[in-house]
């Protein structure tokens, strides 16, 4: 998030995720603009402005038309500085009163679905494991969210979301209360006293279980999982498929609870995919070919300079670090 640290309202209106935190927040989005807020605290009156033009405005999914508003709305605030000070002072009282409203509308939404509800969260390159109040373990890899509804928890029923990375070891009481699993794209996962990990990443999810039984519903499609199976959903389908990994490939996916990232054999934009979700940093290319390279390695989960060496050398590339972003190139040979 710290190439934001320089956008103007304009900017920020036009910014794809900016627009949807704008105009239909959720518990990632309100998470990553509150811990942009607390870096970049100056940046606030900038971030009020860009609601108020994306909320009030009715920014359109149209990428031509949105500059040319917003080209009209920098001439207006150019316009509004030549104006007398007290006209241009009601100007701007009103223009900040009416962002506040925004904001202040958008946290009252967000608490008031969530006020019974725990958070928990990781930020990039950290794992957290955390004990519910059931028993139950919960692991989070890196930048994942667990939200826990607390009001009834362990009486009718055991209700948690996820997104991101988590691995469970849920915990069977006495009253048989059942433990849900829910998922931002529709999955209910239902289980008693299991281990499994969940996987929430790059428009799909992975379900591995590694003892017990699971249900898994996704609208009208439902798979019971045994140990060994991993279920996958892409994002937007209705079907659920299921396949028997062997003892290795299970391995490698529950290699980060042993703070290990293991590549077998994948693509760069397979390792780029996992490095945008793990340490915030987005890899550009202007070589598209280079991306199709596949890599095979074990190199420590949280430490990305690590990870950078071993690509640059495996894979014969050169990576550079500006803004928050990796930039991929061919290696120069001498």
């Amino acid at each position: 998030m710290n190439h934001y640290r320089l956008y103007s309202p304009e900017q920020f209106a036009l910014d794809k995720y900016f627009q949807e935190w704008a105009l239909a927040p959720n518990i990632r989005s309100n998470r990553d603009w509150a811990e942009f807020l607390e870096q970049y605290p100056h940046k606030k009156e900038t971030l009020h402005q860009a609601v108020e033009l994306v909320r009030l405005t009715g920014l359109s999914t149209d990428e031509t038309a949105n500059v040319a508003f917003l080209e009209t709305w920098q001439q207006i605030h150019q316009n509004y500085s030549h104006i007398n000070s007290r006209r241009a002072m009601i100007y701007k009282v009103a223009a900040a009163v009416a962002g506040l409203m925004i904001i202040a509308f958008a946290t009252y939404r967000f608490q008031s679905k969530t006020n019974d509800t725990i958070l928990y969260t990781t930020g990039y390159g950290e794992t957290k494991k955390i004990t519910l109040e059931d028993g139950t373990s919960i692991t989070l890899n890196a930048g994942s969210i667990l939200q826990v509804e607390s009001a009834h928890f362990n009486s009718d029923a055991r209700n948690v979301t996820v997104d991101g990375d988590a691995f469970f070891e849920v915990v069977h009481t006495a009253n048989n209360s059942p433990f849900i699993v829910h998922t931002n794209n529709g999955i209910e996962i239902h289980v008693h006293g299991t281990s499994f990990n969940v996987n929430c990443r790059n428009n799909a999810v992975k379900i591995y279980l590694q003892s017990g039984k699971i249900k898994l519903t996704k609208g009208n499609a439902e798979e019971t999982l045994s140990p060994g199976d991993e279920a996958s959903i892409v994002n937007g389908a209705n079907t659920i498929a299921v396949r028997k990994l062997a003892d290795t490939k299970a391995e490698d996916n529950l290699a980060w609870l042993k703070n290990q990232y293991v590549m077998n054999d994948v693509p760069l934009s397979v390792v780029a995919d996992n490095i945008k979700e793990t340490f915030g940093k987005v890899v550009i290319s202007t070589d598209t070919s280079l991306l199709k390279k596949r890599v095979t390695a074990r190199v420590p989960a949280n430490d990305l300079k690590v990870l950078v060496e071993v690509l640059s050398q495996a894979l014969e590339i050169k990576i550079e670090e500006k803004e928050n972003r990796l930039y991929i190139r061919k290696a120069e040979i001498h």
